[in-house]
């Protein structure tokens, strides 16, 4: 099975970082934050309510490295 990988980091207010990585395959995409891997179907990527209901316990910060992610994995797809 092919995939394709993302990433981005995470920049806290005191200048120190996490990484963010999106792993996109045939079925959905698996999100990799801190020690959380959290798998994801192509239906739950294209309603951001249910994201934000998926990472409620993430910072806002991390939230917003995510979501960008997320709809780069949506427009990777059909590329596998």
């Amino acid at each position: 099975m092919s995939t394709i990988t993302i990433t981005d980091e995470v920049t806290y207010a005191d200048g120190s970082t996490t990484p963010v990585s999106v792993e996109v395959h045939k079925d959905g995409c698996t999100v990799t934050h801190h020690d959380t891997t959290t798998e994801l179907s192509w239906e739950q990527l294209d309603d951001v309510e249910q994201l934000s209901e998926v990472f409620a316990d993430c910072t806002v910060r991390s939230f917003k490295v995510i979501v960008p992610l997320a709809a780069k994995a949506l427009k990777l797809k059909d590329a596998l």
